[in-house]
C-alpha cells in the first residue's frame, strides 16, 4: 500500500524538483554572497579614497595657513611689531 501511495504521489518526480529547486537556492545565496562582498570590499575602498583626499586637503590648508603666519610673524619681527594681524 506505501509503494502505491509513493506511486500515486509522484513523490519521486517531487523529490527531484525540491531537491533541484533547493540547489537552486543555495547556489543563489553564495552567488549573492559573494557579490555583497565584493560590493563591501569596493565601498570601503571608495570610502577611505574620500577619506585620504579630505585629510590631503586639510593638511594643504593647515600648511598654507602655517606658512601664511610664519611670514606674518617674520615681517612683524622684522620691523619691530609683533601683534598678529
Amino acid at each position: 500500500m506505501g509503494c502505491t501511495l509513493h506511486a500515486e504521489f509522484e513523490l519521486d518526480s517531487f523529490r527531484q524538483k525540491m531537491d533541484e529547486q533547493g540547489m537552486a537556492v543555495a547556489e543563489n545565496q553564495e552567488s549573492s554572497l559573494k557579490s555583497r562582498r565584493r560590493l563591501a570590499e569596493t565601498t570601503r575602498g571608495d570610502a577611505l579614497h574620500f577619506l585620504r583626499s579630505e585629510i590631503q586637503q586639510v593638511l594643504r590648508t593647515h600648511t598654507t595657513v602655517s606658512m601664511q603666519n610664519s611670514r606674518r610673524v617674520h615681517q612683524q619681527s622684522s620691523t619691530g611689531m609683533w601683534a598678529l594681524c
